[in-house]
């Protein structure tokens, strides 16, 4: 009996490990979702950390989901050096977002102390490239369009720039 409701064991076998890849590329710190989310989740656990990174000018910039909300918390988190996690929530109290940073806050966290701020920055680092790449692909399907203003242009030729200044240093 090769085949059980259509599928190859091979197949089966496929599509388990891919999930699991998957299930694994999202996982950081033992939170899952996205790179906003994780930064999100590294900031309400560990907000003395936090409030030592400096965030990528860029970052603001950027229109993914929750990005403002990162920002937000990275500034209390610089103008009080000494806040702990329910200081922190106690400043959503009366605000949607507070059961969502709740649940961030009762889920497991991987991510050492020691560790937490170099994670975090290399994660707003990532967020600001994966908005300049998604921007960057909106202005190439704008080009094939032909419908590119002179200012697309310019913004698309430096974010070409930096793309090739990164793909140079990696």
């Amino acid at each position: 009996m090769e085949t059980v409701l259509g599928e190859s064991a091979n197949t089966r076998e496929t599509s388990r490990e891919t999930r699991k890849t998957a299930a694994r590329s999202r996982h950081i710190g033992g939170q899952r979702g996205t790179l906003v989310r994780q930064a999100i989740g590294l900031v309400v656990h560990y907000p003395a950390e936090a409030g030592s990174i400096t965030a990528p000018p860029e970052l603001a910039q950027a229109t993914q989901r929750g990005v403002a909300l990162v920002l937000e918390l990275l500034e209390i988190c610089r103008q009080s050096p000494q806040i702990t996690s329910a200081m922190l929530l106690e400043r959503f109290r009366d605000r949607p977002e507070k059961p969502h940073l709740e649940q961030l806050l009762s889920e497991e966290m991987l991510v050492s102390e020691q560790a937490a701020a170099r994670v975090l920055g290399d994660n707003l680092a990532r967020i600001v490239n994966d908005a300049k790449q998604q921007r960057l692909a909106e202005l190439v399907a704008k080009m094939a369009e032909g419908s590119l203003s002179p200012e697309e242009k310019s913004e698309f030729l430096q974010l070409r720039k930096i793309d090739a200044n990164m793909d140079n240093s990696a």
